[in-house]
């Protein structure tokens, strides 16, 4: 990971009174040209002792080289307009979701601004490596994603740190280059401004944690519902002004709803265990999680595609984009605790209808075996069909001839398919995406579990709502005048691979906070427990 935590201090270089600093030192006085004395930089040892500088220390060498080890930070003796361009950005860094503390512009500016430094090239040196570590963390991430999150999958960019180097040395402001460096999405902005209100709220006292005891329904009262009014208060503030504080009354309902909603919660009014314990949430818990879900974009490529779909695993939902037409946001099912859907990026390649379902090898013998010992016949009201492989082809077995008790997960040798059909457990079509783990967008015949609020009830795909709806948009988006075929292939009841045009990158994501369009925040559980090793990252905040 390249989140160690550096030394308070400043690294040995910039007061080190070796021979190369004191000639570097007399380069600054006029006893050695600048150029000379930057050249003269030991810059390896330099940056090893900074840690997390040193994988640019390449860029560095070769970037000053270029320039003829011209000064970029300082000028006639004096800081430049870049270098205090960079401080108040490094001061600023908390408004980004990161941590000034990583960059220390306080030590920086001591040493190297506000006295005559004592290594002036050290410290240009060090300006240097602070701004590209500064824009790596901005633009891509100040963690290593697959260090932190080994279900992450999308590779992760880094900073084309010569063209950064090169863009600001052709002019002072820095402005410009800074706009640059966020990822451009918009939700990623939205995030960076629900930060900015939470932290804010830190002016305000804490919210009043809510005791436990029994759930508070509408028409309760008591000193709990007071409790309560005061926690909600921070978003509402007109809750204060009822003329019974501790009434469980019609607008505190209404509130609270709203509540259930932003965070994932069951829609009752009802402050159950699982309200109350969204409710306890620390605020700065609540920072620490939008900030390390603003971390999580900065993973992601910089340009989605005009045209996508994101599928965000943790809230349920998917959420196809094309230009030219509101988003379509869709309900979702993802996978179970112990068969967690993973992240990764990929295109729906093709559509199948009326597709049917070889059953994954961990589903049949963990899930299937066992009802095939106890109900040979089972599976056959499911409309699966068992398959074994004999001379090359696959023969229909009779699960009556068999004795299942004989067979377990070592040597389970049959294959399970499930016919097409309005039973099948992928429903009427399924969006094909070329990936390692097998994983892909279906329909389901279960509907009814949409309207759970936590849906981690599949083996890893990603079961979606209305999903014929979706298999219609993506086929029209190319040529929307021509109705999709979807009907009459559905209606031969055959299984069918069509084609979709034009190609749909697909990106499944992991995210516990995100705004809508409207610029409402939500909140979500941590439903994986993939927050937990970046919590204390972002909770310095």
């Amino acid at each position: 990971m390249r989140w160690v935590k550096p030394d308070p201090g400043l690294p040995r270089f910039l007061v080190s009174k070796t021979t190369a600093i004191a000639g570097l030192c007399a380069g600054w006085l006029g006893l050695m040209p600048a150029h000379a004395a930057l050249q003269a930089a030991d810059l390896q040892g330099a940056l090893a002792d900074w840690p997390g500088y040193s994988p640019y220390a390449d860029t560095i060498s070769e970037f000053y080289a270029s320039v003829d080890f011209r000064f970029l930070w300082y000028g006639n003796a004096e800081p430049s307009r870049r270098t205090r361009q960079l401080l108040q950005a490094l001061r600023e860094a908390g408004e980004e979701g990161l941590d000034p503390a990583d960059y220390r512009p306080g030590a920086l500016a001591a040493q190297c601004v506000e006295t005559m430094p004592a290594a002036p090239a050290a410290c240009e040196l060090a300006f240097t490596a602070v701004f590209l570590r500064y824009a790596q963390d901005l633009g891509y991430g100040a963690l290593t994603a697959k260090d932190v999150d080994p279900n992450w999958h999308i590779p992760q960019q880094v900073l084309p740190a010569s063209e950064l180097l090169a863009k600001i040395a052709e002019s002072d402001d820095l402005g410009p280059v800074f706009a640059q460096l966020p990822p451009p999405h918009a939700a990623y902005r939205q995030l960076r401004e629900a930060l900015a209100d939470y932290r804010a709220q830190r002016h305000s006292p804490e919210w009043p944690p809510l005791p436990s005891g029994p759930s508070l329904r509408p028409g309760d009262q008591g000193p709990r519902v007071g409790l309560l009014r005061q926690r909600l208060a921070a978003r509402d503030p007109e809750l204060l002004n009822a003329a019974r504080p501790d009434f469980y009354d019609d607008r505190l309902v209404a509130v609270v709803e709203r509540f259930q909603v932003h965070h994932g919660l069951d829609v009752d009014g009802i402050v159950g265990k699982n309200t109350r314990a969204a409710l306890n949430v620390p605020r700065d818990r609540r920072i620490a999680q939008i900030a390390l879900n603003m971390e999580r974009w900065r993973w992601l490529p910089r340009q989605l595609g005009e045209r996508h779909i994101l599928v965000n695993i943790a809230g349920f939902y998917l959420t196809l984009v094309q230009p030219g037409r509101a988003p379509l946001q869709l309900r979702t099912i993802s996978g179970r605790r112990d068969r967690s859907s993973l992240v990764f990026q990929s295109h729906v390649s093709h559509l199948v209808v009326n597709p049917d379902w070889t059953v994954p090898r961990r589903i049949a013998v963990e899930d299937l075996l066992p009802q095939l010992q106890r109900d040979p016949l089972s599976l056959a009201d499911k409309g699966i069909r068992i398959l074994r492989r004999e001379n090359d082809e696959l023969v229909e077995v009779d699960p009556l001839a068999e004795d299942w008790l004989a067979y377990n997960k070592h040597n389970f040798p049959y294959l399970l398919r499930q016919s097409p059909g309005a039973h099948n457990s992928l429903g009427r079509v399924k969006f094909m995406m070329p990936n390692p783990y097998a994983i892909y967008i279906h329909d389901t015949p279960a509907q009814g579990l949409f309207r759970k609020s936590v849906r981690t009830l599949s083996s890893g795909c990603i079961r979606v709502e209305r999903a014929l709806d979706l298999a219609s948009l993506i086929l029209t988006a190319d040529d929307p005048a021509e109705p999709p075929p979807l009907s009459g292939y559905l209606e031969t009841g055959e299984t069918v691979q069509v084609p979709i045009g034009s190609q749909l990158p697909v990106y499944l994501v992991y995210f516990t906070a995100r705004v809508d369009e409207q610029g409402e925040l939500y909140l979500y559980d941590d439903v994986y427990g993939r927050d937990l090793p970046l919590l204390d990252r972002f909770s310095l905040l």
